[in-house]
C-alpha cells in the first residue's frame, strides 16, 4: 500500500503523476504477454527512456530508506528481530488511515480508497515468481509455498488476486491509471522493478517479506470500515477480501 512510503517531496520529478503513470503503462504493457515486436529497435530505444526514470526512482527510495538500514544488525538472530519489529516501527506503521477506514470513512470514501488500492495493485503472486528467479534453494522453497497460497493451492476460487478484482467489479468500481494517485502508483511500479531487475533481487525479498508482514493487520482494517460503511456486497463473502495469511 501507498502509505508504507512517507514521501518526502519530489525530487528530480520521479514522484509525479506524469512519471507514475508513464511507468505504470509501461509495466503493463512490457509484462502482458503478445507477439514479438517488428519495430524491436524502436521498442528498445523507448525501453531505454523509461528504464532512466525506473533507475531514478530507485535510486530516490533507496536514499530515503538508507539511515535506517544501516543500522540493521549484521548477525541473523538481531536481523530477524529487527525485520520483524517493522511490523510496529517501520515507515507508515501507526498510519491514521487504516483506523479511519475502519471507523469513519463512508461509502463513498471506502470506494475510492478501494479504486487506489485495486489500480496500484501489482500482483502479489508475480512478484513472487519473478522474484525466485535463480535465488538459493532454500529462499526458492520459501516463496514457493507462499506463491502457491497465493494461487489459492490450486483452487481458483482461493486465489488471493481476484479477491480484490471481484470485490472491485461487486461495488461497480473500473479502475484506470489515471484515476489513481501517484503515491499507489508508485508503490506498484516500485515493486515491480524491483522483482524484474536482478540486481534489486534481494530489494525484492525484503520488500515482499515486508508486505506479507504487515498486510494483515491493515486488510482486515479496510474489512471492517467496508463492513461497517456498507460497501461490503450483500451476496458477499467475507473471502472476497481476506487479508494475507489470516
Amino acid at each position: 500500500m501507498a502509505s508504507v512510503f512517507k514521501w518526502r517531496g519530489e525530487e528530480a520529478g520521479v514522484f509525479t503523476d506524469n512519471v507514475q503513470q508513464r511507468l505504470a503503462h509501461w509495466n503493463r504493457h512490457r509484462l502482458a504477454p503478445r507477439l514479438p515486436d517488428n519495430d524491436w529497435e524502436s521498442a528498445f530505444a523507448s525501453d531505454h527512456e523509461t528504464l532512466v526514470l525506473e533507475s531514478a526512482l530507485l535510486s530516490m527510495l533507496r536514499k530515503e530508506v538508507a539511515a535506517t538500514a544501516a543500522i540493521a544488525p549484521n548477525d541473523a538472530d538481531g536481523f530477524v528481530r529487527w525485520f520483524e519489529a517493522l511490523k510496529e516501527v517501520g515507515p507508515g506503521q501507526g498510519d491514521p488511515l487504516f483506523p479511519w477506514l475502519e471507523k469513519t470513512a463512508t461509502l463513498d470514501e471506502m470506494r475510492w480508497y478501494l479504486l487506489q488500492e485495486a489500480a496500484g495493485e501489482a500482483g502479489f503472486d508475480d512478484l513472487t515468481a519473478l522474484t525466485q528467479i535463480r535465488l538459493p534453494t532454500r529462499i526458492k522453497l520459501e516463496l514457493a509455498r507462499n506463491y502457491w497460497d497465493e494461487m489459492g493451492r490450486g483452487n481458483e476460487k482461493g486465489m488471493h488476486g481476484p479477491m480484490l478484482e471481484r470485490l472491485s467489479v461487486a461495488l461497480g468500481i473500473r479502475p484506470t491509471i489515471e484515476q489513481t494517485v501517484w503515491e499507489s502508483l508508485a508503490l506498484a511500479n516500485a515493486m515491480t522493478a524491483m522483482a524484474t531487475r536482478r540486481d534489486f533481487a534481494w530489494h525484492a525479498l525484503g520488500a515482499l517479506g515486508v508486505i506479507e508482514l504487515t498486510a494483515r493487520t491493515d486488510r482486515l482494517r479496510s474489512l471492517r470500515g467496508c463492513a461497517g460503511s456498507g460497501s461490503l456486497p450483500k451476496r458477499g463473502h467475507i473471502s472476497t477480501f481476506t487479508p494475507r495469511s489470516m
